[in-house]
């Protein structure tokens, strides 16, 4: 079945989302962050590996997880004081919702849910690209890396949220797989936790869902590449 061929493209998620997940726990600002970056360049790291990508290019295949940079122009004072006054702002904003975040404790968990999405996105299209374009030169990598965080960005998950929100009822499931991949090296399942069951219309539904993640990646990747062609 194409639900079930889709599904499979998907490498190791139930590690990843979890690993991630379980990292908005960590309790220092900013800490968190950079472990879920780690995490997530360690699965592009591992996803390059496993369909066996070049040690040469397996690192630029895995910066694609990181946030593109957007190059800023300052040409007057004007626009130097209003960009440093805007960044102090972010910066401000920034930790003090991370602070409130970490006491909030319900603020969390939605933050898990989301990351665990997010993730879990993010595996299926780095594979999709290894899948379809290969990694044979780095030549690409900022052109795929904004597409990559332009799809996930204004992507809508709200047609998942139901089958991510029943599969977070097995929470113990997946942390005790995660567990034991980071402890032994391996992935396998726990006997002791309940294993999650989906319906075949939930794979359905996911499937679509991916499949339209897919058409979202290639058409943002196109108009990054006309606009760079035409510049």
């Amino acid at each position: 079945m194409i639900t079930e061929q889709i599904l499979k493209t998907v490498d190791r998620p139930p590690i990843y989302c979890s690993l991630a997940s379980a990292s908005l726990f960590i309790p220092i600002p900013f800490l968190d962050d950079y472990v879920i970056g780690r995490i997530h360049r360690i699965m592009g790291a591992n996803i390059a590996y496993n369909h066996g990508i070049s040690k040469e290019l397996i690192n630029s295949f895995a910066r694609l997880v990181k946030e593109p940079k957007k190059a800023q122009k300052i040409g007057c004072t004007g626009c130097i004081i209003g960009t440093t006054i805007f960044l102090f702002k972010k910066v401000f904003w920034y930790i003090i919702k991370k602070i409130i975040k970490k006491i909030v404790f319900v603020f969390t968990i939605r933050d898990m849910f989301n990351m665990a999405i997010y993730t879990y996105q993010l595996n299926f299209i780095l594979s999709h690209i290894i899948r379809r374009y290969g990694w044979t030169n780095a030549e690409d990598e900022e052109d795929f890396q904004l597409a990559v965080h332009q799809t996930l960005k204004q992507n809508n998950n709200r047609d998942i949220e139901s089958i991510f929100k029943h599969a977070f009822r097995y929470k113990r499931y997946y942390w005790q797989r995660a567990w034991y991949f980071i402890k032994k090296g391996k992935d396998e399942e726990n006997q002791r936790s309940a294993k999650p069951e989906f319906s075949d219309a939930e794979k359905k539904q996911l499937a679509q869902h991916l499949k339209r993640l897919i058409i979202k990646f290639e058409s943002e990747l196109k108009k990054i590449k006309d606009k760079n062609g035409s510049n």
